[in-house]
């Protein structure tokens, strides 16, 4: 009797492990009540797998590593908090879009934030870090450091979606943002580094290279020879609808970037930089006409590609050699005879009866070709070209061909440049 007693009470025992150790693989995360730190401004140690985490006003001695694993809408919040070390480990777990990751006025000696994806905004607001900040991992929403401080800040190789914004801080070594997947958004803003801020061998985010758009970077208050990079895959960031002192400190940016760029010899940094100059001077003086500004812009740009494409000009000037060539052909002998004559073409017009009523409205008089062309050249040219022979009487004739004139005009002084520069 006693050794049956014996097996069922075993047999109990085994049942209850048994099921507790299920009930343990089941549900492997630490959910922890955070009210129950409400009434201890100090605690030991931070240490779990959290869905919910907030804290105020406390003092954690040794530390927080929290495995982060977010279920929806849920949040890390913290305030006023006192520690040293605190790791936020997102690579075993996920944190939903809509959650939020709130820190404001932290004291530590480092913090680090890391997952293969985070999807919800990060905000770190008057951060006192005295080590390192450390982010890893692809944060697909806006990370904002905002007014505060930390020897460095390593960021390297991770990959930004929407905004990263740093503004305000204090850096007493260096920022490392080498590698890293830009955002739509980067602001670098009012930071004070002592060391320099690394932002080499970037890459466009996806979404950039479907839309073929660049990183709007912002770098008002920063001195531009602290920062080592290259500035093909950067827009500078400039006010819709800057007031003069606006338009002349964010020109003087553009013209700080020109000379560290001319000064390192980064040619092709140089170029993007200029050309970006030259579109906000363009578009965004507030001295300037709005559409005088645009129509400016539209010319510097189809022209020559703000002075680095001069091959189009002599495209440019090929193509209106032509048009006007087509137009002095189908209309040459009413040109000739009714806006504009010239001596040397005299004999040739009367031996083949160009003065004749037939021979002017005839518009594809192939024989014209020759004498056209050479018509055009005498007048887009400028070779020989006088006031006497044009009939004053057609008025629209006679702005047709100083029209002409004034074009040829322009396209051999650009084309004059471009030899002797070259």
């Amino acid at each position: 009797m006693k050794i049956i007693l014996k097996i069922i009470v075993y047999s109990s025992l085994l049942s209850v492990l048994w099921s507790s150790l299920n009930a343990q693989d089941t549900d492997r995360s630490i959910y922890v009540d955070t009210t129950s730190y409400n009434t201890r401004d100090t605690i030991n140690r931070l240490i779990g797998t959290f869905d919910h985490l907030e804290l105020k006003n406390k003092t954690v001695i040794y530390g927080i590593s929290v495995n982060l694993n977010f279920s929806p809408k849920k949040a890390i919040n913290l305030s006023n908090v006192n520690t040293k070390i605190v790791d936020f480990d997102a690579r075993h777990g996920s944190i939903d879009k809509e959650s939020t990751f709130h820190i404001t006025e932290l004291y530590a000696q480092s913090l680090r934030i890391r997952g293969p994806q985070i999807d919800c905004p990060i905000l770190l607001l008057f951060p006192e870090v005295s080590d390192m900040i450390f982010f890893s991992g692809s944060f697909n929403k806006a990370v904002s450091l905002i007014a505060g401080s930390a020897n460095e800040i390593y960021m390297r190789e991770s990959n930004f979606g929407d905004t990263l914004r740093l503004n305000g801080i204090e850096i007493a070594e260096d920022l490392d943002l080498d590698k890293i997947t830009l955002p739509n958004y980067l602001e670098l803003a009012q930071l004070d580094v002592g060391g320099l801020i690394h932002l080499n061998g970037t890459s466009l985010n996806r979404d950039m290279e479907e839309n073929k758009k660049k990183c709007v970077i912002e770098l008002f208050g920063i001195p531009v020879d602290k920062i080592s990079f290259s500035f093909e895959n950067f827009e500078l960031y400039t006010p819709d609808k800057p007031d003069i002192s606006q338009f002349d400190d964010y020109n003087q940016i553009f013209e700080n970037l020109i000379k560290k760029f001319t000064a390192s010899g980064q040619l092709s940094s140089l170029e993007e930089v200029t050309k970006q100059h030259k579109r906000y001077k363009y578009l965004k003086d507030p001295t300037q006409n709005k559409y005088l500004g645009m129509f400016m812009n539209f010319v510097n740009r189809e022209w020559n590609d703000y002075g680095y494409s001069k091959v189009r000009i002599w495209l440019w000037t090929g193509g209106f050699f032509i048009f006007f060539w087509l137009i002095n052909w189908l209309r040459f002998p009413h040109i000739y005879i009714h806006a504009y004559s010239t001596p040397s073409l005299a004999n040739a017009v009367e031996t083949r009866n160009y003065n004749t009523k037939a021979a002017r409205r005839n518009f594809f008089n192939f024989r014209a070709l020759d004498l056209s062309l050479y018509y055009t050249a005498i007048i887009f040219f400028g070779l020989k070209i006088e006031s006497a022979n044009f009939n004053f009487n057609n008025r629209r004739g006679v702005l047709y061909i100083a029209g002409q004139y004034i074009v040829g005009i322009i396209c051999l002084a650009y084309l004059a440049n471009f030899i002797i520069v070259k």
